[in-house]
This record gives structure tokens, C-alpha cells and sequence, in this order.
């Protein structure tokens, strides 16, 4: 950061005890402003026409800040650069923010000056993964997706449900459910389910169906 810039940060945290620590952390930083005004998630449209350069928001305060960014705004609005500070850290869920427009990616429990430097970066315009976060990501490189239906598979055998119920419950053949799990093993490199699932869910591939990332 060049000598005598200041960042002006928003803190949007649904966790108020997370977001009074992290108000309080980086208003000690020097080149770092906070205004009382751009603290909290009750005022996301004040946040998007504010002038804050960085906000630093929980997960799903970000994707509704995103959200509301992308609607018409007066020629004079600015959208600040969004950075997450959040606990979910699976893969999904990461690659789902990037996806949704984030800057950052910080997961809680990670070092302050980690996420101080996240802040610089991302005001800088680069995007900015945590060392946690970079090695979620890392973890499922040359990794390959499961289709619609070998999730629907796999999530029926973690539930304890054997390959004739699985067939049965998704309306297949016993031998095409047989022939998924073997593409599942493949792909999740597991050597049996106990294993796949426990991929599967740090890789945050077992969501229920319809739900949300």
C-alpha cells in the first residue's frame, strides 16, 4: 500500500462479538478507516452507495450485498470490493462466492495479519484466498465433479441406505446405482464409502437436494 493511502472499510458480520473484535483489530491499523456508519447488515444499500473501498462481511451478508450491488444504482454510487470473514470453508462454498463476485475469502481462526493483508490486496483489485482457504481449494485440484445423480447416489448411501434401496428410492437399475458408485470411488479417489462420503463432505458435495450453497 503507497505511503499516506487510506482504506476505507464497512464491517457487515452477523455475529456481533466476531464483528466488535474485528472493528476494534482494524481500526488499529494504520491506513485502515472505519466509519460508524458503514458497521452492520441492516443498511446493505447504504454499504453499496457508501464510499467504502473494502467491506468485510459474513458469508451470507456478502451474497446479499452482492445482490443488491447488482441492481440499477444513481450515476454517483460506488460498489465497494467485498472480502468474506466467515467459518464455512468448504470448497463449494468458496468457489460459489468467487463465483457470486467476492474479492476475498478469509476463514475464521486464520492469523489477523493474514486477513489485514486480504484487505490490502483486495482494495489493491486482487483477489485474496487465506492460507486455509487456498488449501481447501488446492485439495480438490485434478479433482473431478460428481454429476446430479452420482450425488443423489452417494447422498443415499451415506444416509445408511443400501444399493437395492438406493435403486429403488431414485427409480434405477441395482447394477446403474453399482455403476455410479464405482464412478464415485474414481473420482473421489476413495476405496470405499466410508471414505467417499468423508470426501464428499470436505469437499462440501452432499447437499440436500435444493438446497442452498
Amino acid at each position: 500500500m503507497e505511503a499516506g493511502t487510506t482504506i476505507n472499510i464497512g464491517v457487515c458480520h452477523n455475529e456481533p462479538f466476531v464483528a466488535a473484535g474485528l472493528v476494534e483489530k482494524l481500526r488499529r491499523q494504520r491506513g485502515f478507516k472505519l466509519d460508524s456508519s458503514l458497521i452492520g447488515d441492516s443498511q446493505l444499500d447504504q454499504l453499496v452507495q457508501s464510499r467504502a473501498d473494502v467491506v468485510v462481511a459474513d458469508y451470507e451478508s456478502a451474497l446479499r450485498l452482492l445482490t443488491v450491488a447488482r441492481r440499477p444504482r444513481d450515476r454517483h454510487g460506488a460498489s465497494a470490493k467485498v472480502l468474506i470473514l466467515s467459518g464455512r470453508e468448504t470448497e463449494s462454498e468458496i468457489r460459489h462466492a468467487f463465483k457470486c463476485g467476492v474479492y476475498g475469502y478469509h476463514i475464521l481462526g486464520g492469523k489477523p495479519d493474514d486477513l489485514f493483508e486480504g484487505v490490502r490486496s483486495v482494495h489493491r483489485g486482487t483477489r485474496y484466498l487465506c492460507p486455509a482457504a487456498a488449501r481447501s481449494l488446492a485439495q480438490s485440484v485434478g479433482g473431478r465433479d460428481l454429476t446430479g445423480r452420482e450425488s443423489d447416489v452417494l447422498r443415499l448411501v451415506t444416509e445408511g441406505c443400501c444399493n437395492k434401496t438406493v435403486a429403488r428410492r431414485l427409480a434405477i437399475a441395482p447394477d446403474t446405482v453399482k455403476g455410479h458408485m464405482k464412478a464415485i470411488f474414481q473420482k473421489l479417489e476413495a476405496d470405499n464409502r466410508t471414505e467417499a462420503a468423508a470426501v464428499a463432505q470436505r469437499r462440501g458435495l452432499l447437499k440436500q437436494p435444493g438446497a442452498r450453497v
